[in-house]
């Protein structure tokens, strides 16, 4: 079983109310997650999805591959198949077919708790370290495109080959002369720098809806380079930002 750890931007006054909604241990009234009469329909959309994420360029080849031998076992197995493989955690009414499910159709956690282990605090404008606090008593010249000088002179030294000019930045070459291959992700230092350094969580929650990223390294790039313009920088001054973290399994 793979567990996932992330963290979550969430804005509100009553956050732990607002991440309640995504509680995946929240159990419904049953309801129908599938219809028996539909599985040729639920099979092309699992055929669709792969093969389009086959196109994206994924920077591990091994997972690429992976995806391909799915989508040839997908092509292969009929419909009837792949509802019995898709609904085998369901209960099936035994009238319709359906598979009949009690779980959180807007789940998105296992666990939820507000920082404290691996997330990265909040920097307040007199030097605490917190993890909820309103926008206006938030340092983020701290903690967004801060320290930016050490992933600067990674950069230069490594890609560029500029020599390390002191004792500091030759112990910064040594550390990343190996990172070859990860430096290449990146198009320009500029984009290594703000991706190193830019205030970003997997995902954003407000009174609106859960957003998360997702896709391959490029579309991660993006997310993690325009997450505070996008989410954050607009916010009334009296937001509430609150900093969790969650696990999936």
């Amino acid at each position: 079983m793979s567990v996932n750890h992330f963290t979550v931007v969430v804005v509100g006054s009553d956050p732990e109310k607002i991440m309640e909604k995504y509680d995946k241990n929240k159990k419904m009234t049953p309801y129908v997650l599938y219809e028996f009469k539909k599985a040729g329909e639920y099979r092309q959309q699992y055929i669709d999805y792969y093969e389009e994420a086959i196109k994206k360029d994924w920077p591990d080849e091994n997972f690429k591959e992976n995806l391909k031998l799915q989508l040839e076992d997908l092509k292969n197995e009929d419909d009837i198949s792949f509802y019995m493989d898709l609904t085998d955690p369901y209960e099936i009414d035994q009238t319709t077919g359906n598979a009949i499910c009690t779980e959180n159709p807007n789940g998105e956690y296992d666990f939820c708790s507000i920082g404290k282990n691996w997330a990265l605090p909040l920097i307040t404008n007199d030097g605490k370290e917190v993890y909820s606090a309103l926008k206006k008593d938030i340092d983020f010249s701290k903690i967004h495109m801060a320290n930016t000088i050490p992933y600067e002179v990674a950069w230069e030294t490594v890609v560029e080959g500029r020599k390390p000019k002191n004792a500091e930045e030759e112990k910064i070459y040594e550390n990343m002369k190996n990172r070859t291959e990860y430096f290449k992700n990146f198009k320009d230092k500029e984009t290594y720098v703000n991706w190193s350094t830019a205030f970003w969580g997997y995902a954003f929650v407000d009174k609106n809806g859960w957003t998360e990223f997702s896709g391959g390294f490029d579309e991660q790039l993006d997310w993690v380079n325009n997450f505070y313009d996008r989410f954050i920088k607009k916010l009334p001054k009296n937001s509430k930002i609150t900093i969790f973290e969650c696990t999936r399994f």
